[in-house]
């Protein structure tokens, strides 16, 4: 809804196909909630809109008999998908006059519910995989969402809410196997978001409703439990998307209750835009799941491509040149993800069935967990954050020396480095690995190292995709030489033997202390870094 008051002067929509004469204002919903997500954010905070105008391409609408009220928008059924938006995007970037040249962040809030994720990558997948690396652009996409019930005990104390949270997740981890990413989900080269547990609303729950979940870092009851393409962690990220809330329906027996999911366009939820049901242009309404989710982190990624463009303008040639954006902006997303206090309340899940291994089951609920973009690109005293980005050939390697703040040597404080490393990668549509570079970080870590050992994802499982995200955690006093620095080694290898291209990757890597210490991380790093052009090491046949 163009004229609404939240979009008016702010939307670029390009309507090729004139769906605008055929599809009544009072049913554009969907593209009004994202294009609503993506400017303002959740509307329930005090968040500042983008500067720039969003370019918006209608692809779902309403194929229903003028007498139904409400009908749900979906893509054209007399169109394959994979045509639509190839057109679409091949629109922005190709032919005589591109559209949108200069676009390097692409929303995708769509998720096909007759294709759930299993073992073989969708023909949409595989579309967005293929885009992203022919015209260098990152998508964010949608996981999906699961509305099913959910059954728990019937002897569950709903006057509870750590035990209702708990045999909620316990019922989630039974059903996980029909809760998978929902196409184009476990596209490798996108980021893929899920939802988290959480909005801005102050407002209450209506009579009747449950709230099955109390942790804010926990993922929505309809955010899907799964692993993407050989077992890699997906989604990558949770954004809010809402407190989902759920109604207790009468059971056939007494040994179980089933909990309903509710959809309401009523608080809580993330707050958004609605076309007015009689043209009123100040409509607003709530909403969950991973459409709102996928639209919240849309709008980081704009927050962050302007962020990006002011330190190009401060550091000049010294930083990396804007054909890395997309793969910077990949990294700056995830960096800032945490498992944060979900990770505990899901190890007493597994614990409790006697799994020992954990990190990986736990990665199906959190991907990397969720992101906090106000943090990202941002250093303050007691911390840093590096940036570097570059292009590599198979079997090259580029090695960074990451400067150990003197404040921290032979210390006994606490301390976590976060390093996210993303990449872009040609794919292999017939060969079983799929993806046709495998980039990976190396560093040095472990009990005894200056950060410790890593805390939150499987190593193994955090470098299948395009994306490595590690947290190195330790409070032990670690000595180590005066101006001493730590390698961090970012190689490339083929998955088969044919790789011509060079890959594009964005490497972060943050210093963390508590702001309390008063530790003058920042300024310590920033003493001992220098800007330095990688050195090019090829590996030994």
């Amino acid at each position: 809804m163009p004229a609404h008051e939240a979009l008016d002067s702010r939307l670029r929509i390009d309507d090729p196909d004139g769906w605008a004469d055929a599809v009544p204002v009072s049913r554009r919903n969907h593209g009004t909630l994202i294009a609503s997500a993506v400017i303002h954010g959740d509307l329930g905070t005090v968040v500042r809109a983008l500067r720039e105008p969003v370019y918006l391409r209608p692809i779902l609408r309403p194929e229903a008999p003028a007498w139904i009220s409400s009908p749900p928008e979906r893509l054209p059924g007399d169109r394959l998908p994979v045509d639509l938006v190839n057109a679409a995007v091949t629109r922005l970037f190709e032919g005589a006059e591109p559209v949108a040249r200069d676009t390097r962040v692409i929303v995708l809030a769509v998720g096909d519910p007759s294709q759930q994720f299993d073992r073989f990558v969708s023909p949409l997948a595989r579309l967005l995989d293929y885009l992203a690396w022919r015209h260098n652009v990152l998508f964010i996409v949608s996981a999906g969402n699961h509305p099913a019930d959910l059954m728990i005990p019937g002897d569950t104390d709903f006057g509870d809410p750590a035990e209702l949270e708990h045999e909620v997740l316990d019922a989630l981890r039974r059903e996980s196997l029909f809760r998978r990413l929902l196409a184009p989900g476990e596209s490798i080269n996108a980021l893929t978001v899920g939802a988290a547990h959480d909005d801005a609303s102050s407002t209450s729950l209506a009579p009747g409703l449950l709230d099955p979940l109390i942790d804010a870092d926990l993922p929505s009851v309809i955010s899907p439990v799964a692993s993407g393409v050989n077992r890699a962690v997906k989604p990558d990220v949770l954004f809010p998307g809402g407190r989902q809330p759920v109604q207790n329906a009468p059971a056939l027996d007494g040994d179980h209750h089933v909990l309903s999911v509710v959809i309401s366009r009523r608080p809580p939820g993330v707050r958004v835009a609605a076309p007015g049901l009689e043209g009123e242009l100040d409509r607003y309404v709530h909403c969950t799941g991973t459409s709102p989710a996928t639209g919240l982190a849309g709008h980081a990624a704009g927050v962050i491509l302007r962020r990006l463009d002011e330190l190009r303008v401060a550091y000049g040639e010294s930083f990396p040149d804007s054909a890395l954006t997309a793969v910077l902006v990949k990294a700056a997303l995830a960096h800032t993800a945490r498992w944060g206090s979900a990770a505990r309340l899901l190890e007493d899940v597994f614990q409790e069935i006697g799994q020992q291994r954990t990190r990986e089951p736990t990665a199906r609920f959190l991907g990397f967990g969720r992101a906090h973009p106000e943090q990202a690109l941002v250093a303050d005293d007691n911390r840093a954050v590096l940036i570097q980005a570059g292009r590599l050939a198979k079997d090259d390697s580029h090695t960074y020396d990451l400067p150990l703040p003197e404040s921290l040597r032979s210390t006994a404080v606490e301390r976590r480095l976060i390093l996210t490393l993303a990449w872009l990668t040609p794919t292999l549509p017939r060969h079983r690995a799929y993806r046709a570079a495998a980039l990976a970080l190396d560093f040095g870590a472990g009990r005894d190292a200056a950060f410790g050992a890593r805390t939150e994802a499987d190593s193994s499982a955090a470098g299948r995709g395009t994306l490595q995200h590690e947290v190195l955690f330790s409070q032990r006093a670690v000595p180590y030489a005066t101006e001493a620095t730590m390698p961090l080694r970012v190689s490339c290898r083929a998955t088969t033997r044919v790789l011509d291209d060079v890959i594009p990757y964005a490497l972060m890597a943050t210093i963390d202390t508590p702001v309390e210490l008063q530790l003058p991380i920042f300024e310590q790093v920033r003493a001992s870094a220098t800007v330095r052009v990688p050195v090019s090491i090829r590996s030994r046949p």
